[in-house]
């Protein structure tokens, strides 16, 4: 018969034991996506190819098996910038590898390099340790040149017309682009009443590609 001592310890170390958790099964394979980057390409597009790994191949066809989809971040769907994509990768027997591809969508537009995510969920067969993967686009268009046009005008005898002179980006910019302007006497003279003086700055917003200045 156990002294009370004696079942005391008995008893904590039961529930020591029941305390402890069971470990995680190293057996179960772990999911992995990789992040990608991709030149974003002036027209058409380019493929940003997000590998997903596996630890430990199956040893059957369709047993493991993980959902994806991208989502937005600074480079969006909306913004033409790529193509959502979804769907659910199989691995069969002997494979540790997958690709998941996205359209990523050229243009001629200046901007900052963009990000976008992928996201596995819903895994079957095995476990997921890193679930987001991230494309990043790169800009490879020049900053725009900026031109302004030359203009003639009709000076007229009464009222005064308008010399409106067109301000130009070579291509286009996500960013506002913004300038200083200043008229110059030429031939033609303030100070002879040909023309009335200005200045100022000029703003040319996302996306149109001429703006115009007049002066009177």
């Amino acid at each position: 018969m156990l002294r009370p001592a004696a079942r005391s310890l008995l008893g904590l170390a039961a529930g020591l034991l029941i305390a402890i958790p069971a470990a995680a099964d190293p057996l179960i394979p772990r999911l992995r996506i990789h992040d990608v980057t991709v030149i974003e390409g002036q027209q058409g597009t380019v493929l940003a190819r997000f590998e997903v790994t596996l630890s430990e191949a199956s040893f059957e066809d369709s047993l493991v098996s993980v959902s994806f989809a991208t989502h937005d971040d600074v480079a969006g769907v909306a913004d033409g910038d790529y193509v959502a994509t979804q769907g659910r990768l199989w691995f069969n027997a002997g494979q540790i590898s997958r690709q998941v591809t996205v359209p990523v969508i050229g243009d001629r537009v200046h901007e900052p390099d963009e990000t976008f995510f992928v996201d596995l969920s819903d895994p079957k067969g095995a476990t997921i340790v890193t679930g987001r993967g991230i494309g990043t686009i790169l800009n490879e268009d020049a900053i725009p040149v900026i031109s302004i046009s030359d203009v003639q005008v009709l000076e007229g005898s009464t009222a005064p017309a308008s010399a409106r002179f067109v301000v130009r980006l070579d291509h286009p910019s996500s960013e506002k682009v913004s300038v200083r302007f200043a008229t110059q006497d030429g031939t033609a003279r303030v100070s002879d009443l040909d023309y009335v003086a200005a200045n100022g700055t000029l703003e040319i917003r996302r996306a149109p590609r001429r703006s115009s200045c007049p002066w009177p």
